[in-house]
């Protein structure tokens, strides 16, 4: 073989080389470019569940904390209303009892 030819079939094979480099270094930067978008996107997912239960969360404690305050304040009715009788029937007592019990 000439020398020409062995210089050509070189730089060609080292031209086929480099392309193929290339080609690696396009698809291994794709590849981490993907990965890094899907990893991102399952991240961004589950803050978003997490927020979701957290917002449930916070609503049911304020549903438990609302219906216990309405609770405690129908409880504190009820014992206002039921010591009405006992008043009314204290006013049937004669006035010196009466008067005892106002001090």
């Amino acid at each position: 073989m000439k020398k020409r030819s062995i210089s050509l079939i070189i730089g060609l094979m080292s031209a086929a080389l480099l392309g193929v480099m290339g080609m690696q270094y396009y698809f291994i930067h794709e590849s981490y470019i993907q990965k890094s978008q899907l990893f991102d996107l399952s991240v961004n997912n589950s803050l978003s569940e997490v927020s979701k239960k957290l917002a449930k969360r916070d609503a049911m404690d304020f549903i438990k904390r609302k219906a216990k305050a309405e609770e405690e304040i129908k409880n504190s009715r009820e014992k206002k209303e039921s010591s009405k009788p006992l008043k009314s029937m204290l006013s049937f007592l004669p006035c010196a009892l009466k008067n005892s019990t106002d001090e």
